[in-house]
């Protein structure tokens, strides 16, 4: 962390807002001569009773350049000398505000590695009879998680272009939670110079938690690179971390979308530990009301359609389809009786591409408890669904599958609200 000019406060001011009642120091203020001293001292704080020497002198001086060198001393004692927490835990019972100093320095500071690392410890390695301290620990490290805006990510099995370039496992970084909405990072490039651009406006580091179906797959961490070659790269960072890549089922063309390979199915991926399900999002057996309805939907989208006799003739010409030909591909509902169900129409007859976005194409509608029905967008498929910011609501990320377009939409606030992250592929 860089060290810049330490802030003179008042002991007494500082003393209210951080709350350390056994400070014993009778100064009023840092003076410039402790600050520097404090600040040199910092690098040389090895263990907890160096520390405890530190906050008996110069807590007064905790603010600015200080600040952040202490944070790094107790993170590391934290991540990497867990070892001797019975000895933080001695002097913390001895001394209630310096449990409060070191807690205050666990801070947003630290990467989200480095917390989920003292946190897995704090859970995990806790020595017996130090579990209350060990309790405040997490509580610390899930609230600085909790005010950092989540990532929304997925993890794709990305196809080789040629020899040079074979497949590799990536996480494409996709939106980020910020206040009450969900925005997308941008996706949109044609050109080396927007490429370029926007890998600076990516996480370079990110610890992602994998997903599916509600459950915790793992975790890896990804670093982002200093441009992207290919406007359909954007986004993608190759994970960096050695443990094992999760994965779910066999490789299928029917996760590749437009370039129409074999690869793995893409897999929620987030920044903070969000991946449950409150809603139960599962496939569905629609009703024969709703069914209904859901047609008649379809219909008043697509009053009119025109199809071909055959391939050979290929000729489009008005087509009056039935109730039968409008095939549900997919349904899924969820346990507070909302339904999002995938309709086209079946049997297309003529030689050549389908209109993407017509009849042909998957059209997704979503019904709400009271059974009224909105049109959601057309070449999509669920990934999956789940409380990634923990709201308590569960968000729906779809995948685009059209011609030359790839990307996700993520539908969110009882589908009230959707932000769509979109890429060509050339």
């Amino acid at each position: 962390m860089l060290k810049g000019l330490v802030i003179i406060i008042l002991s007494s001011a500082f003393s209210a807002e951080s709350g350390y009642e056994a400070q014993t120091t009778t100064e009023t203020a840092c003076t410039m001569d402790q600050g520097l001293r404090a600040e040199n001292e910092t690098d040389r704080l090895k263990d907890w009773d160096a520390v405890y020497r530190f906050f008996k002198e110069f807590a007064h001086c905790d603010n600015g350049a200080v600040s952040e060198g202490l944070d790094d001393s107790i993170i590391r004692l934290l991540g990497k000398d867990w070892n001797h927490i019975d000895a933080l835990a001695r002097l913390a019972a001895r001394d209630k505000g310096f449990e409060k100093f070191v807690l205050r320095h666990i801070d947003e500071l630290a990467s989200q590695e480095e917390l989920r690392s003292i946190a897995k410890n704090a859970k995990s390695l806790c020595p017996s009879g130090e579990a209350p301290l060990c309790t405040r620990i997490e509580a610390q490290i899930s609230s600085v998680l909790s005010d950092v805006n989540p990532f929304l990510g997925v993890l794709e099995d990305v196809p080789g272009r040629d020899a040079q370039h074979p497949e590799f496992r990536a996480v494409r970084v996709l939106f980020q939670k910020n206040g009450d909405e969900w925005q997308p990072f941008r996706s949109a490039c044609r050109d080396a110079a927007c490429l370029k651009a926007t890998a600076a406006q990516y996480p370079r580091e990110v610890v992602w938690t994998i997903a599916f179906d509600g459950k915790n797959l793992g975790q890896v961490t990804s670093r982002g690179p200093s441009e992207y070659r290919y406007p359909a790269d954007v986004g993608l960072e190759e994970i960096s971390s050695t443990s094992s890549v999760p994965t779910v089922g066999k490789r299928s063309q029917n996760y590749s979308g437009f370039v129409e390979v074999e690869v793995y199915r893409p897999l929620v991926a987030v920044s903070q530990a969000n991946f449950e399900d409150w809603e139960v999002w599962k496939p569905a057996k629609l009703s024969a009301e709703m069914t209904v309805a859901l047609r008649q939907q379809f219909r008043n989208k697509f009053p009119n359609v025109s199809n071909c006799s055959n391939p050979d003739e290929n000729r489009l010409k008005p087509w009056q389809y039935r109730d039968d030909d409008i095939a549900i591909e997919k349904a899924y509902g969820s346990r507070k009786k909302w339904f999002v169900a995938g309709m086209k129409l079946t049997t297309y007859r003529c030689d050549g591409p389908i209109e993407g976005g017509g009849p042909f194409d998957i059209q997704w509608y979503v019904a709400d408890p009271s059974g009224a029905i909105n049109f959601l967008d057309s070449g999509l498929w669920l990934v999956d669904a789940g409380d990634y910011d923990r709201d308590g609501k569960s968000e729906l990320l779809f995948a685009i599958d059209r011609y030359n377009v790839g990307g996700y939409e993520l539908f969110y606030r009882e589908f009230k609200k959707h932000a769509t992250f979109q890429f060509i592929y050339h």
